[in-house]
This record gives C-alpha cells, sequence and structure tokens, in this order.
C-alpha cells in the first residue's frame, strides 16, 4: 500500500494513493481546512460543507463538485474506456 504524509494533514493521518480521486480528496481537504470556516469559525468540515452560507472560498466548492463528479464517474460503466473524471492520476 503505498502512501505518504503531509505536514498540514491534521492528526498525522497518511494519505492512501491507491484511492481512486485521491488527488482530488487531498486538495479538497487541504482548501477546506485552510478556509476561514474551519480557522476562524473552529466549525467542523462537514458542517463547512452542508451550510451553504459558511465561509468557504469558491475553490473549495468547485474541488468539492469535481470530487464529487470523479467519485460519481467510478459508478459509471462507461469509464472503463474513458476513464474516470477529473481523476489525473
Amino acid at each position: 500500500m503505498s502512501s505518504f504524509q503531509l505536514e498540514s494533514e491534521p492528526d498525522d493521518v497518511p494519505i492512501d494513493t491507491n484511492r481512486a480521486c485521491w488527488r482530488l480528496r487531498h486538495d479538497l481537504k487541504k482548501c477546506m481546512y485552510e478556509s476561514d470556516c474551519i480557522q476562524k469559525d473552529k466549525r467542523p468540515i462537514r458542517e463547512c460543507f452542508l451550510d451553504p452560507a459558511a465561509n468557504v472560498p469558491e475553490a473549495c466548492r468547485n474541488l468539492q463538485y469535481t470530487y464529487q463528479q470523479c467519485r460519481r464517474s467510478m459508478l459509471d460503466m462507461r469509464t472503463r474506456f474513458r476513464g474516470r473524471k477529473g481523476d489525473n492520476g
């Protein structure tokens, strides 16, 4: 199992690079942990995602949508030929 660790990851959780869409997931987590919703408001990440009025940058919202599309494309049988959407790895 290949994994690596980033200094900015909370609780020293290693990133599993064998998971589908792992780059998008990592970028999304990094974006969210750096957002004001978590840094200043001290809200849980789930609450920041679900609340449309939360102080979350548009870039994080775009990463969230792209990550959801990548995960959804895993269920589409056509991706066997086309590859997963948004996943470059």
